[in-house]
């Protein structure tokens, strides 16, 4: 049968239509040491003999509700005590005793009918009657029945006017008061800074016309009523809607720590000529020629790029086949390339690096040379380039007809591994009789994966599974307490 090696974790869910182990009398566990038989503890059976569920405590097999002594009851006898200083007050409950819980001041007890709920409540405190008090956990913290209001717990509704002095407020020293009274009667500076002022919240209308900011009020004004032109930002201005002209003015800033200057058109057009380059006014024009001071200085003859002329420098007849250069020389196209018909490289090495391939066929062959029945070493795949680290391949093992495919063993050495990819094979059982079937899947080999579902509610179902041990290894051995329905269990095997 199937044996669980862990202990099962069912998380709070039910167990149904489960069987206790049935057995005609106790097993006996008297030669074992004590440290088996304490490791037996919590062992439960169903004596069938005497209608009895017992449990293994160690010593013995005790039946489930007696009392460590044997004898019958509803509870076990038990200690209560209380948390009286120096010497705890204790009392021995038995399980033919009554046990009464009693309410005091402030609380109560009381039974529900016909249950076995005990509800203790209590009256919340007042000034005449101590019971147990509420404190609601978003406003109040509460430690070993210290009570501590929480940062920000209790809303300004809460509190009464006048409730909370200023000296009672947290963090709130003299120099950080808002409208806080300085003196009697007064009303306190408050500092406004720039992060507190919306963005086009102060208008043109609410700054004083007849009165100039003073410098030591602002950050970027140097001069009284004058804009650093470290601090010009020209965007969004109106653009002068005419052509610039010679004497246009600019501005000029010599650098980092030097002197902020304005110049003309004419003087940097004057900085921008040069050879091949005049000047006429402030507009630069280029001087086409052979002489020294032109553009094309030192070519006494221009190359003739006509049709006739390309043909004759490329040997060949572009109306037709051509052959550009010889198979010693190395071309380049700068632009994008097209070609509209087949192309075939005869090359040995045929070099891609664009970050984007894009291929239209479906199926790209490798190995397109191979005739004949290829040798076991033929393996053909795709590699992947890692740079310093050991490349990576998805490849077709010619030798073992499978699949396979590198990847790391990250607790392994070496860490890089070679897997078969998995296959699977899946088939229907069960006719309403046997108990045992043996399921071929023909994949070779004995480390495989067997699950089973039920095949209309899709439920997990658990069998002994027994795999073949002898080559080929293509069955495994299911066994069944109780035989499925027809076709009523799916059987799901692969490999790894």
């Amino acid at each position: 049968m199937p044996k669980f090696l862990s202990n099962i974790d069912l998380n709070d869910n039910e167990i149904q239509n489960v069987r206790l182990h049935n057995l005609g009398s106790d097993p006996a566990y008297g030669g074992l040491t004590t440290a088996q038989k304490n490791a037996l503890k919590g062992e439960v059976i169903y004596n069938t003999g005497s209608d009895k569920i017992k449990f293994w405590n160690g010593t013995q097999w005790t039946e489930l509700g007696a009392s460590s002594g044997g004898g019958g009851g509803s509870f076990d006898d038990f200690t209560i005590a209380d948390d009286n200083t120096p010497t705890p007050r204790t009392t021995l409950i038995s399980n033919n005793n009554t046990f009464t819980i009693a309410g005091g001041t402030g609380i109560s007890s009381v039974v529900t009918q016909d249950s076995d709920i005990v509800t203790i409540s209590g009256t919340d405190a007042t000034d005449t009657l101590k019971g147990i008090a509420s404190f609601n956990g978003s406003f109040f913290t509460v430690t070993n029945g210290n009570v501590v209001i929480k940062d920000l717990g209790i809303p300004t509704g809460k509190i009464a006017n006048n409730a909370v002095t200023y000296a009672k407020m947290q963090e709130t020293t003299t120099a950080n008061r808002v409208l806080g009274a300085v003196s009697a009667g007064a009303i306190g500076e408050v500092q406004v800074t720039s992060a507190m002022i919306a963005n086009g919240a102060i208008l043109d209308e609410d700054i004083n016309a007849s009165a100039n900011i003073a410098d030591t009020k602002l950050n970027t004004i140097s001069t009284a009523n004058k804009v650093s032109l470290t601090a010009l930002d020209i965007d969004g201005a109106t653009d002068i809607n005419a052509d610039l002209v010679a004497g246009d003015l600019i501005i000029v800033d010599d650098g980092a720590g030097g002197t902020n200057r304005k110049s003309t058109l004419t003087r940097v057009a004057n900085l921008l000529q040069g050879t091949g380059l005049g000047l006429n006014g402030a507009t630069l024009s280029v001087n086409y020629g052979t002489g020294a001071n032109t553009a094309l200085e030192g070519n006494t003859v221009v190359d003739n790029v006509s049709v006739s002329n390309l043909k004759t420098k490329l040997a060949s007849d572009l109306g037709g086949s051509y052959t550009i250069g010889v198979s010693s020389d190395a071309g380049t196209v700068s632009g994008n390339l097209t070609i509209s018909g087949n192309l075939t490289v005869n090359g040995t090495t045929t070099s891609v690096n664009s970050n984007e391939v894009n291929i239209g066929d479906s199926f790209i062959l490798l190995n397109s040379d191979a005739t004949g029945t290829p040798p076991d070493n033929q393996d053909a795949g795709i590699e992947i380039e890692r740079g310093d680290s050991t490349n990576v391949q998805l490849r077709w093992d010619e030798l073992a007809d499978d699949w396979e495919y590198t990847a790391f063993d990250h607790a392994g050495t070496p860490a890089l591994q070679t897997y078969k990819i998995a296959r699977t094979f899946s088939t229907t059982i069960g006719d309403g009789s046997a108990v045992s079937y043996t399921v071929t899947h023909n994949l070779g080999q004995k480390e495989v994966l067997v699950q089973l579902f039920d095949s209309s509610s899709g439920e997990t179902v658990f069998a002994e599974v027994t795999r073949a041990v002898t080559s080929p290894f293509n069955t495994v051995q299911l066994d069944f307490a109780v035989a499925p329905a027809s076709n009523d269990v799916t059987v799901l095997i692969s490999t790894v």
